[in-house]
């Protein structure tokens, strides 16, 4: 049996497909791992700190400082650091998220130090994503031939929200990141039984566990696989899965040491307990977002020669390897679909599903090489259109990720009219509070010394002070949010989050002029209004007798 699977996986398309990779394709997989790194290092500082980071580097901070605690502790022959006090004092913080990613970033950030505090807090995802990068090579790289691991790379750094996300101390990259590892090393493990491999699978699953409750369609994709082809690797897939994930996930989370049924019951039901959060869709609020959201999301956001290619890749169906990642892609976004699902901030939720997207278009493209190589009857000729399909899919990428950046997220593809499309669908114009990095030096100019500035929501707030804290805002800026305060702002600013948007937002956006603004192909990302054009929008009583007492008083 096992030598049938491994020659139906050789007989898949790609000319070396299922052999040894050798030396030089490891020495390929690391210079991949390493220009997906440097090329998201070198773009990291443009793109500004989005809601959830500074909570998420705060807490990994302190994750790291247990850690370093726990290892001279044990030096020194004691436990202190798994007493319960000590525990919570440097876990209770984003207690409800895992505690695997806190460490990973934690260590991260003390290689990044020299790297500047935006690179630092960063690092540590940015290294997820060059191996995510290394991973997808090597797997198509074995299955289909180097050409499709590399354009499956590609393909995935052309795909502008994904390479927004890969940037972030946030959840998203990582855990796509790790539910792909997991993914092959449990299809390496299928092919060449070990132990060693059961044991490498079941920890990159447990660390995408460590990550976020998003793990849980890869997870139900390798079960559901597992039972339905690859029973007859049963003691080294229930360990890997069934020991080492659940060991390695308890073990990296030491706030559930302290009371473990208590706090695995807690963490079980929050995700239960999270408000399903509405969506601005064809230019209404839809709260709850409806269950077409993801669906809409992915084809309007996503490039479309990579949809076309990976809509090609269909006529692979035959070959497992090509099965597996469709069911790894369908699960990880379909699963968004269901009822009781959270569906809002564009493709976030469901960014695991884009990895897999991408080695299904690479499978796909090289299916047209292929094709054209039989049409006419050349191996070179499909040599070089596989050669041509990875430029032309990176010239496609790096343009649409070149015109959009730092602002990724407003990305749409060519088929809903890109920016100035999706604006007159009613789509969201942008998420997450990133463009509010390019509107500080507007912002430090514009307030006067210890002036005042409006922003809504109200969590921005601490986004911005956060801004202050490291002095890229001025600290003499007092910062505003509450209900009414925009009149006594010197300057109302706001993202153009549509489903974020309270009265205040919708009126200045419709009928404002603002005095400050930021665009992407003409679309409103973020809008600054001074006192006197709040004052023009809103009409407050009073007004007009200021303005005719001024004028008086200039003559």
């Amino acid at each position: 049996v096992e030598r049938a699977a491994r020659m139906e996986s050789e007989s898949a398309p790609g000319g070396g497909g299922g052999g040894r990779l050798g030396k030089a394709d490891a020495l390929v997989a690391g210079a991949v791992f390493l220009a997906v790194v440097l090329v998201l290092a070198a773009t990291c500082n443009s793109i500004g700190i989005t809601y959830d980071e500074p909570n998420y580097v705060s807490a990994s901070a302190k994750a790291w400082r247990w850690a370093e605690l726990a290892a001279a502790g044990l030096a020194q022959g004691n436990t202190v650091a798994a007493r319960a006090e000590v525990i919570n004092r440097y876990w209770r913080q984003n207690h409800e998220r895992p505690g695997f990613i806190k460490l990973w970033w934690g260590a991260w950030m003390r290689v990044g130090t020299p790297l500047g505090s935006m690179v630092q807090g960063r690092l540590g995802t940015l290294v997820l994503v060059g191996l995510l990068g290394a991973a997808m090579y090597l797997w198509l790289g074995r299955e289909h031939g180097r050409g499709v691991g590399l354009l499956a790379v590609i393909g995935l750094l052309g795909m502008p929200r994904f390479f927004f996300h890969s940037h972030l101390a946030a959840l998203d990259a990582p855990v796509a990141a790790f539910c792909l590892l997991a993914a092959w090393l449990f299809w390496r493990l299928w092919r060449e039984p070990s132990w060693g491999k059961a044991v490498g699978a079941g920890l990159a699953l447990g660390c995408a566990a460590g990550t976020k409750g998003n793990v849980l369609p890869g997870a139900l994709a390798i079960g559901v696989w597992w039972l339905a082809c690859e029973r007859r690797v049963l003691g080294r897939t229930v360990l890997a899965g069934l020991v080492v994930a659940p060991v390695w996930f308890f073990v990296t989370w030491p706030w559930l040491w302290a009371a473990p049924v208590a706090r695995l019951a807690e963490y079980a039901t929050f995700h239960g307990k999270f408000p399903l959060l509405g969506a601005y869709l064809f230019g209404v609020m839809r709260d709850p977002a409806p269950w077409y959201t993801p669906v809409l999301m992915l084809v309007a956001t996503t490039p479309l020669l990579t949809l076309a290619l990976a809509a090609l890749s269909i006529g692979n169906g035959r070959y497992r390897v090509w099965q597996f990642l469709a069911l790894n892609f369908v699960l990880h976004w379909l699963y968004f679909v269901l009822p009781g699902q959270p569906k809002f901030n564009g493709v976030r939720l469901f960014l695991p599903a884009f990895p897999f997207l991408a080695c299904l278009a690479a499978i796909g493209g090289h299916s047209l090489s292929r094709w054209v190589g039989r049409m006419v009857k050349g191996g070179m000729l499909e040599r070089w259109g596989l050669a041509s399909l990875c430029v032309a899919l990176g010239i496609v990428g790096l343009r649409s990720v070149a015109l959009s950046h730092p602002y990724e997220l407003a990305f749409y593809n060519s088929g809903v009219g890109g920016a100035q499309g999706a604006q007159r669908l009613g789509l969201e114009s942008i998420y997450w509070g990133s463009p509010y990095l390019q509107a500080l030096p507007y912002l430090n100019k514009a307030i006067p010394p210890g002036g005042t500035m409006f922003v809504t929501p109200v969590g921005v707030m601490s986004l911005l002070e956060t801004y202050q804290k490291g002095g890229a805002l001025r600290g003499d800026i007092r910062i505003l949010g509450g209900r009414g305060e925009h009149l006594k702002a010197d300057v109302v600013v706001f993202q153009c989050q549509q489903s974020e948007f309270v009265d205040v937002s919708w009126a200045l956006y419709r009928k404002g002029r603002p005095t400050f603004q930021i665009a992407y192909e003409g679309v409103p990302l973020l809008l600054a209004y001074d006192r006197a054009a709040v004052e023009q929008v809103l009409n407050r009583p009073g007004t007009e007798r200021r303005r005719q007492a001024g004028a008086a008083g200039g003559e």
